[in-house]
């Protein structure tokens, strides 16, 4: 990589050495100065891309067949998440920076927004420790006393939450529910777009 933006220097500085346009200063070191400036601006943008969290991510919709703790509780049962129930579904990602796996993130560093979801549906949100009846916001329903296993870092830039619909009352409906997840670390910030689809 370094011996070819070195030759497309040479290259650039050999046009522009000579260009009849040049600004006021001696030729050949202001055609340096421009062309190393472009260089620079070009650099800062290539930085600004590959500086960034790329987000991936996948939902398991029947997370809840079988034994799970993050089923286990505020009327969850057992089976994949349907239009008879509100049973939570996994929310995974993969988290990485320039193609390196992201470790160590806390649940702070998320961010969840719900986007579009099917007409007269509930709203969705990641679950948490908040009950029907409970003090403000009383609306929530949460996923049972397991809130440390709600949020869940596997290794290798793979993390997991999990979502359901939060309306008191109310079971998933039919369709499809789409979220953004935002991350931020270090002061950069990488989004991924998810969804949901019930049957």
């Amino acid at each position: 990589m370094s011996k070819r933006l070195a030759a497309f220097v040479m290259v650039l500085l050999g046009a522009t050495a000579g260009r009849a346009d040049a600004q006021p200063g001696p030729p050949v070191s202001r055609a340096i100065l421009d062309t190393l400036n472009s260089i620079q601006l070009v650099t800062n943008d290539i930085n600004s891309k590959l500086d960034a969290i790329q987000v991936t991510i996948i939902t398991n919709e029947r997370v809840c067949t079988g034994i799970s703790a993050q089923c286990n509780g505020s009327g969850h049962t057992f089976a994949g998440a349907a239009t008879d129930n509100h049973n939570p579904v996994a929310v995974m990602m993969f988290i990485t920076r320039n193609g390196q796996p992201v470790l160590n993130l806390p649940s702070s560093a998320f961010t969840f927004d719900r986007k579009f979801t099917p007409a007269a549906g509930p709203g969705i949100a990641p679950c948490d420790n908040v009950v029907g009846g409970a003090p403000p916001p009383g609306d929530l329903v949460g996923c049972g006393p397991f809130t440390d296993s709600l949020f869940q870092e596997a290794g290798d830039g793979v993390y997991a939450f999990y979502v359901h619909p939060t309306n008191v009352g109310f079971n998933w409906f039919t369709g499809m529910y789409t979220f953004v997840v935002t991350v931020t670390d270090a002061g950069l910030v990488g989004r991924g777009f998810g969804k949901i689809v019930i049957p």
